[in-house]
């Protein structure tokens, strides 16, 4: 490489700075995509089989607060140890997290259609809305704190 050390017994100044192997970076973005979509999934779906009751909207809207807060501290603490690789783990662990938003609240309904349970006392259109203000959120957290060499 044109601007490293050469390791020869000239005095410098100062240290030379440590860098990185390809290996430890590699092992870095991986590990921190893996770490921020896994856990953000498992930490954002938990509240949801805490509390059964699903169609009262205090349930909802405590199990969504719950679920939210230990993934985008997650995704923060990730994105800012593994870089862009942390961002995009914690977004596809949103990704994921939505999906399963959308099938608990449509399971709701369909339920409630058959009569199984009361109906939910909030609206159907929650069930697309929330999904897709949990990414937007989870996203839009992560990339504001990604490190600025990155964006």
């Amino acid at each position: 490489m044109g601007f490293e050390p050469l390791r020869t017994d000239e005095k410098l100044d100062k240290p030379p700075p440590k860098s990185r192997s390809f290996d430890d970076l590699m092992l870095l973005g991986c590990g921190g995509f893996l770490i921020a979509s896994v856990g953000g999934y498992l930490l954002g779906i938990w509240p949801y089989f805490l509390w059964q009751d699903a169609e009262r909207l205090d349930v909802l809207l405590r199990s969504t607060a719950l679920g939210l807060i230990l993934p985008l501290i997650l995704g923060v603490w990730m994105t800012r140890r593994s870089g862009l690789a942390g961002a995009t783990g914690a977004i596809a662990g949103s990704l994921v997290t939505a999906i399963f938003l959308y099938l608990r609240i449509e399971q709701t309904f369909l339920e409630a259609a058959v009569q199984r349970i009361p109906p939910p006392d909030y609206p159907g259109s929650l069930q697309y809305l929330l999904p897709i203000g949990w990414v937007l959120l989870v996203s839009g957290v992560t990339v504001a704190f990604l490190p600025r060499e990155e964006a």
